[in-house]
């Protein structure tokens, strides 16, 4: 995993110089990674970062290059989660209080990744923003079944990523990323096919409101005529077998108009 990351880290670096640029317009660049294991046999703290230093001294060579390791395994949230409420607790006006430049925001977000729906998140939602958005974004994610479909098929992802890192075969990894990618596609049809659904249902309602307005315009037609045949004096026998009606059907319309 070390050699992946430092991989990609390195890519990062280098695709952001452009062809004919100079070096020195190279940005800083640091790589995180959040592990739902543990990772770094001979590290103890839950976060361990790295760059260049020299061997013989430990003076430090660049920053330009950084690589991170958070571990959640290895975060004690009880612990931690209660310092961050007594720092809170101890402010008389947050969320710009005197807390805010001493609270380690690191242990908050991590805190929120390992347990998102504990009291000390809803504490602190109150008080810093971010993460207020952050746990608003989690909840549509967790209550819509669009999104926590999506939200499961990366979470397929990640897994399947995890499993790269220890060891996969990277044909079996590029495999993976097709089914997923396949999934993708079928869910998007779907979608697609749920539209056109509804749009063929909503064609047959209106089709459905129309004919039932044509019928009722022919009906009343068809009462018009039989008050007109009344007018003129024709018998009820005569105008039954002309409108193809019985007699009481013309009694009916007699009485309705009053005739």
């Amino acid at each position: 995993m070390i050699k992946r990351s430092l991989y990609y880290l390195s890519k990062m670096y280098e695709s952001q110089l452009g062809s004919g640029e100079n070096y020195k317009t190279l940005p800083r660049t640091v790589a995180i990674n959040i592990l739902r294991f543990e990772y770094l046999e001979n590290e103890k703290n839950f976060h361990n970062a790295y760059r260049f230093k020299n061997l013989k001294n430990n003076n430090e060579l660049t920053d330009v290059m950084e690589i991170h390791f958070i571990e959640l395994p290895k975060f004690d949230e009880k612990k931690e989660g209660k310092k961050l409420m007594e720092l809170l607790s101890a402010s008389k006006t947050p969320p710009l209080g005197r807390w805010a430049a001493s609270l380690d925001m690191l242990k908050a977000w991590t805190l929120f990744l390992k347990e998102p729906s504990s009291q000390n998140i809803r504490t602190l939602e109150d008080n810093i923003e971010e993460i207020k958005e952050a746990k608003k974004e989690l909840t549509i994610i967790s209550s819509d079944e669009k999104n926590r479909t999506l939200y499961e098929m990366r979470e397929a992802s990640l897994h399947d990523r995890v499993s790269a890192l220890e060891g996969a075969e990277e044909k079996g990894y590029q495999k993976a990323q097709k089914e997923i990618e396949k999934a993708e596609k079928e869910k998007e049809k779907a979608e697609k096919d749920k539209k056109k659904a509804e749009k063929a249902k909503n064609k047959a309602e209106k089709e459905k409101v129309k004919a039932e307005k044509e019928k009722n315009k022919l009906i009343n037609e068809k009462k018009e005529s039989v008050c007109s045949f009344l007018k003129m004096g024709l018998s009820k026998e005569n105008i039954a077998k002309a409108m193809s009606l019985s007699i009481k059907e013309i009694e009916k319309i007699e009485k309705e108009y009053k005739m």
